[in-house]
């Protein structure tokens, strides 16, 4: 079994697919499973470190360019790498890439879908029936929740053509036992009660939210900080909603990060919070969260809102707390009660890095992959 991932989502690129991806690519049969992947800054020491076979393209912003550019390449690919399935990161554009193939070459396909997807689309109907399309002549679709896995059962697919797969993580990386202390020291933590969000920087995050219930948190816990790692179309509003609630002093951009630096930043803070929302923008539902899972393997309490697949990343009063996400005094509430109880904050943290040990280690999700893609594509493949 030989298989093609198609995807403009890996790294270097920072983004929630791309670790997904990666995290289980890593762990597969290298010889087995090629990586089709956008060209990104420092790419080559990526493919280097990573002993995974990776063909980079040069990617587009535009989806029908980019469609048009690896059309002929993969044509070219999957007799020379004698490939048997097509693996789609994403049901648009990577998923039509392999509709297309298996209407002109019978070539077996399957896709990822996160969640919010058909929602994204909902007022473009020509995409809406076109991602549609696509998953139902999918011979596999692997939602990353079981939230996701029910809008894809909602318009007509049979459960049985679907296989759940929620991320994993690397838990050497991603640790208790991980130093803080570089985080710490950059940014004068010492005596400071450290919130933290790692994300991209727009409405769904509800990064806004946390930002105007520090104020009561501050009233509470006056030695609060709250430092937001990541980039995104809402950073400038954002800047300015802190300039207008004079919370400078208090509250850090650190814009884009490494990702040989994350685990320092999970491990520098006191309480991860991503209060996501629903919003009807592009940007949908948080399909899982898998900053959630990054925080509770630190041995951090998270608080998450009650929206999309973060129920599955946040086990409620077990791992941490869920919120309504666009309630600041739910926000401020939570955030209070973790940061003033060292034992509950303590034990919440605990509770989240041996539910990460128990059930989301990159290794289970590599394995999962590829029994699924055997006993579906290769029923008889002893």
């Amino acid at each position: 079994m030989r298989t093609l991932l198609i995807t403009s989502d890996f790294p270097p690129i920072i983004s929630g697919i791309s670790t997904y991806l990666y995290n289980m690519w890593r762990l597969l049969p290298r010889d087995d499973h090629i990586v089709l992947a956008a060209k990104a800054e420092g790419y080559e020491h990526v493919d280097e470190k990573s002993g995974l076979t990776v063909i980079r393209y040069r990617d587009f912003r535009s989806r029908l360019v980019r469609i048009a550019v690896l059309l002929p390449r993969i044509l070219a690919l999957i007799p020379r790498e004698r490939i048997d399935i097509l693996v789609c990161a994403v049901p648009l554009s990577m998923g039509f890439i392999g509709l297309v193939f298996k209407k002109i070459l019978n070539m077996p396909y399957c896709v990822f879908y996160y969640g919010g997807e058909l929602k994204k689309y909902r007022n473009k109907k020509y995409l809406a029936r076109l991602m549609k399309l696509v998953l139902m002549n999918a011979d596999l679709v692997i939602p990353i929740s079981e939230f996701a896995q029910r809008e894809v059962i909602s318009i007509g697919i049979k459960p049985e053509k679907t296989v759940t797969i929620t991320p994993g993580l690397d838990t050497d990386r991603f640790s208790p036992r991980v130093d803080p202390s570089a985080v710490r020291k950059r940014f004068d933590l010492d005596d400071k009660k450290v919130i933290l969000t790692v994300s991209r920087l727009v409405r769904r995050k509800g990064i806004d939210v946390v930002i105007s219930a520090l104020p009561k948190i501050l009233k509470d816990v006056p030695n609060a900080v709250y430092i937001i790692v990541g980039c995104g179309s809402e950073e400038s509003s954002l800047k300015k909603s802190v300039r207008e609630k004079a919370l400078s002093k208090n509250i850090i951009f650190t814009g884009g990060i490494s990702e040989e630096e994350l685990p320092e930043y999970y491990a520098s803070c006191d309480l991860y919070v991503m209060p996501n929302r629903e919003t009807d923008s592009d940007e949908t539902f948080e399909g899982f969260g898998i900053s959630f899972i990054e925080a509770s393997a630190c041995g951090k309490p998270v608080i998450g809102g009650m929206s999309g697949g973060a129920a599955e990343a946040v086990e409620d009063g077990v791992t941490g707390l869920l919120v309504v996400p666009e309630d600041e005094d739910a926000v401020a509430s939570a955030a209070i009660r973790i940061l003033k109880d060292e034992a509950y904050a303590s034990r919440l943290g605990r509770n989240g890095s041996d539910r990460i040990k128990r059930e989301f280690t990159c290794l289970s999700r590599a394995a999962i992959l590829e029994e699924v893609l055997r006993k579906v594509f290769f029923k008889d493949d002893k």
